[in-house]
């Protein structure tokens, strides 16, 4: 989870994925030395906050609680505005995450989730 660039490949709402829209990317970084997540690449906002991690049983799962997660302010159109919106409604509060591979998905308690990849 901590210190590798993860690449936004997908969303997920309950029990439907669907992919980004055309031109959407955005990037998530947990960096373990300032203890912040941090969101880079979107098209538009930046943004980050705080975190810890509650590793499960077993170190590919656990969960990860976000706070004071803020994005600069600037209001864009089209798939840059439509992954950010998705991404900041996940980054908040306690945060499932699994990790298989080089993909890692973040399911907020609501249902929406992201996932990643490797980058």
């Amino acid at each position: 989870l901590e210190g590798t660039t993860w690449v936004l490949d997908g969303f997920l709402d309950g029990d439907v994925a669907s992919s980004l829209p055309a031109g959407g990317s955005a990037t998530v970084t947990f960096d373990p030395a300032t203890g912040r997540v941090l969101v880079d690449d979107t098209g538009c906002n930046g943004g980050g906050g705080s975190y810890s991690v509650d590793p499960g049983a077993a170190p590919d799962r656990g969960q990860v609680t976000i706070s004071d997660f803020a994005t600069t302010l600037m209001r864009c159109e089209g798939p840059a505005m439509a992954v950010e919106d998705q991404v900041v409604a996940v980054l908040g509060g306690p945060v499932d995450y699994e990790i298989e591979a080089d993909r890692l998905t973040l399911l907020h308690a609501d249902g929406k989730g992201i996932t990643l990849r490797a980058g």
